[in-house]
């Protein structure tokens, strides 16, 4: 766990500056943030911050999708770019290219913008935007009863990948159903896990081996990864060879986190804590990509993989706002 203690450092002191200033915000966003600004190696600046929501609401209405619980998170990825006013554009036409193309306005059809602008493999955004709506259909076919907008976020990921829709909705159904058979409960964070998985270039046999074998893992350690907390096992199993390792190294960071200020368990569910001890872990095979993963190649891999782990946080966190809601 030694490796990814200085990061962890990194990832308290940006939280700590984000609660300073955001005192009302969620706390999830800010450590939300903290992480995003962790995994672009800026140094928070709160006042360019600022700037930035202020830009995003003079580009938006008052009931626009981008106000809200995504006012914010989009602001603080917008401020982690080299040019925050031309990604907030990007982000707004995207956005728009997706509602023509018949995708419902929404609190996640903003998150699924920026993925789809961001998509590593340099894919035109009408591709991706086409792909993206074959993927969300085929989903629907499979479980039409999970299937909501949330799934948008997912859709967008798989879309920006190279691989054949048919293949997407192959393996997403196949990680599903056996996992299903190996003890996971189904529902929609059991979809959201079988979708990062199609992600990953693993044999699915692999695959499904690293994920029943990371939660065996990780429940044996007092942590059971359930909900929309699950994407994060799919994370581990891409990152390296040795996932049990992982594990181990990613409960004892969240243990970590819990210790200080502002991340025990009446901050913040252990589920979520769990998430974010992932996100620092993957920043750590970020910088390490052209060491400890030769074998996947690939910076844009890991580009990848930070971008569904922020997304699959994000989601999250909407997803439990709503619940509280209702």
């Amino acid at each position: 766990m030694s490796f990814y203690l200085p990061r962890a450092e990194r990832f308290i002191e940006n939280y700590n500056v984000l609660s300073a200033q955001f005192k009302t915000e969620d706390k999830m966003i800010l450590m939300l943030g903290a992480l995003m600004y962790l995994n672009s190696g800026k140094q928070v600046e709160t006042t360019s911050i600022i700037k930035t929501r202020e830009y995003l609401r003079d580009k938006t209405a008052v009931f626009s999708s981008f106000r809200g619980i995504n006012e914010l998170i989009i602001a603080m990825m917008a401020n982690c770019q080299s040019d925050d006013r031309v990604f907030i554009d990007e982000v707004l036409a995207t956005y728009d290219k997706l509602k023509s193309s018949g995708f419902k306005t929404g609190s996640y059809l903003p998150l699924a913008a920026v993925n789809v602008l961001k998509n590593p493999n340099k894919q035109a955004i009408e591709v991706v935007i086409e792909r993206m709506s074959d993927i969300y259909q085929k989903m629907k076919q499979n479980h039409f009863w999970l299937t909501g907008q949330d799934d948008y976020v997912y859709a967008a990921i798989l879309a920006t990948t190279l691989q054949s829709v048919e293949t997407i909705s192959e393996k997403t159904e196949y990680y599903y159903q056996m996992l299903a058979e190996n003890g996971f409960s189904k529902n929609n964070g059991l979809q959201s896990l079988s979708h990062i998985l199609a992600v990953g270039d693993k044999t699915s046999d692999e695959m499904l081996n690293d994920v029943i074998m990371l939660q065996k893992t990780i429940k044996a350690m007092s942590y059971n990864i359930k909900h929309h907390a699950l994407p994060s096992l799919a994370i581990l199993s891409m990152l390296n060879d040795n996932s049990e390792k992982l594990a181990n190294n990613a409960v004892e960071l969240a243990n970590y986190l819990a210790k200080h200020q502002g991340f025990g368990d009446l901050n913040i569910d252990k589920n979520m804590r769990f998430s974010v001890a992932v996100g620092i872990i993957t920043d750590y095979f970020m910088d390490d990509a052209s060491t400890q993963l030769e074998e996947m190649v690939l910076t844009s891999e890991i580009q990848s993989l930070i971008i569904a782990q922020t997304i699959a946080i994000s989601t999250a966190l909407m997803a439990s706002t709503a619940s509280i809601m209702n």
